[in-house]
């Protein structure tokens, strides 16, 4: 196995307990997949996730010979991804082909916020105050992310209830 880098080494690895044969299922229908849940850090914010997806995309489309990729991201892989994407100095080759969001927190989060104003109760179920929580904050995400975030030309909107015509 290659070491794909930020303590991941399973580039070609099939499958985990966690994701119930999911990267098996897509292997086997030709999709070519990596899993990047290790070389994230949850708790930094954002826009260092995507300086790290510029690295890791330009590793996977060089690994897998492509020009584009299509990303599948989790909570805040999902804004990681949309950091990276609207970026023209980290994605000026526009090398994602679509993202798709999981749970995602486009319009913040309310629990970030109440962490945030209340940290000492926050830190007993587990919550740091970290540049992750103030990123995913209501006010963070609508003031400051997203405006300095929009869909870029070649992206699709996806106008849902729930996603409120949030790029994708």
């Amino acid at each position: 196995m290659q070491n794909a880098g930020f303590g991941c080494d399973y580039f070609d690895k099939d499958n985990d307990p966690v994701y119930k044969g999911f990267r098996k299922r897509l292997n086997q229908m030709g999709f070519l997949t990596a899993i990047v849940e290790n070389w994230l850090g949850g708790e930094v914010s954002i826009a260092d996730n995507a300086t790290r997806l510029a690295r890791i995309i330009d590793r996977l489309t060089q690994r897998y010979g492509v020009d584009q990729i299509n990303l599948l991201g989790h909570s805040k892989g999902g804004l990681d991804s949309r950091g990276y994407i609207s970026d023209n100095k980290l994605n000026d080759d526009n090398d994602v082909a679509a993202l798709i969001t999981l749970a995602s927190p486009h319009h913040g989060s309310a629990l970030a916020d109440y962490a945030a104003d209340h940290p000492k109760l926050a830190s007993l179920i587990g919550y740091k105050q970290t540049p992750a929580l103030k990123n995913v904050s209501e006010k963070d995400m609508n003031e400051t992310f997203n405006p300095a975030h929009p869909a870029r030309p070649a992206c699709a909107i996806i106008r849902s209830p729930r996603t409120q015509g949030v790029p994708v």
